[in-house]
């Protein structure tokens, strides 16, 4: 696989790019600038950082908030598929969740491994990205320290979640240029593909 790892500015979040996100979303601007703005004090792990260690950069980012340094994210493949299961779906486990030691105090990702199967990666990546906007909006609004399963995640969770990986997939594909098995082959491909996410499809 061969990509060029340089600037595009077709995926260049810019004033034009949040006003139709605000738009389609229906999210306010007010709301919006402050997901941007967290987004942005999180990017600065991620600058010219593969997705692979987006992961990594949201542990040091996360344990400096929370004063953890045994904090992990864990990305795995659900071992049974549910009907009700969504193709990628995120659980935080408190320390005292009584789960097996590897999960305790930890942020796990699952998702269908037929994603890879069927050659997906790009769609993958965006729903690993939507389930990494789970964890920065609960960072956000203070509620990290609570078990929770985003199986059961609102409306507006979904929208913001979605909103995140946006930011983030938008910065990923702007560093991975002209890499098709990687990149969507415009920003309004990448931004419908989170539109999909959010109403479940």
């Amino acid at each position: 696989m061969s990509c060029n790892l340089e600037s595009k500015d077709e995926f260049k979040i810019n004033n034009q790019k949040l006003k139709k996100i605000s738009e389609k979303f229906q999210i306010d601007e007010v709301n919006l600038k402050k997901i941007y703005d967290a987004y942005l004090e999180f990017s600065l792990y991620l600058k010219k950082q593969f997705l692979a260690h987006v992961m990594r950069g949201i542990e040091c980012y996360i344990r400096e908030h929370v004063k953890d340094s045994r904090f992990i994210v864990v990305c795995e493949p659900y071992k049974e598929l549910d009907p009700v299961n969504k193709p990628a779906s995120s659980v935080f486990y408190t320390p005292k969740i009584p789960v097996r030691s590897a999960y305790r105090g930890s942020f796990v990702i699952h998702y269908d491994k037929k994603l890879l199967d069927d050659g997906n990666e790009k769609k993958l990546r965006d729903y690993i990205a939507h389930e990494i906007g789970h964890l920065l909006l609960r960072k956000l609004n203070k509620g990290l320290f609570e078990h929770w399963n985003t199986n059961n995640a609102s409306p507006i969770d979904e929208k913001s979640s979605s909103i995140f990986g946006i930011f983030t997939m938008s910065e990923k594909n702007d560093f991975y240029v002209n890499c098709e098995t990687l990149n969507h082959s415009s920003w309004q491909e990448l931004f419908e593909h989170f539109q999909e996410i959010t109403q479940g499809v």
